[in-house]
């Protein structure tokens, strides 16, 4: 408790209580509060972070506004969408899957050797056989 004391009289002996006052209102305003100027400095940057992600979000829904609308008057697009992403085909043809597209695959579609009953419903399903 000593020391404390002698620091602080040292402190006002040799300094102004007015800069001490002022420095300590700075540290008060800069680091303490809600509306700290550290605080506004992280919601500028979380600021800037929402209007990079708003931007993206809203090139994706103008892309997928486009696609949509396609979707809806283009019967073609229809059919080459059923094709590329669902692997739907035509009773006469064939399709060949690379491994690249297997992430591509809906979900519950599965292609594997293993599972010979889902390719023997997917061939019934794609011929339209009851």
């Amino acid at each position: 408790m000593g020391k404390l004391r002698n620091a602080w009289q040292f402190v006002r002996r040799r300094s102004n209580k007015y800069v001490i006052t002022v420095l300590l209102l700075v540290a008060l305003i800069g680091f303490v509060g809600d509306s700290s100027i550290y605080r506004r400095v992280l919601n500028m940057y979380r600021l800037m972070e929402l209007d990079r992600q708003i931007r993206e979000y809203s090139e994706e829904y103008e892309r997928d506004t486009r696609q949509l609308n396609e979707l809806r008057t283009n019967p073609l697009e229809v059919e080459r969408t059923a094709r590329e992403r669902y692997f739907m085909k035509k009773p006469n043809e064939d399709i060949f899957v690379f491994e690249e597209d297997l992430p591509a695959l809906p979900p519950g579609v599965s292609v594997s050797e293993k599972e010979t009953g889902a390719e023997e419903e997917f061939s019934r399903i794609a011929n339209d056989q009851p």
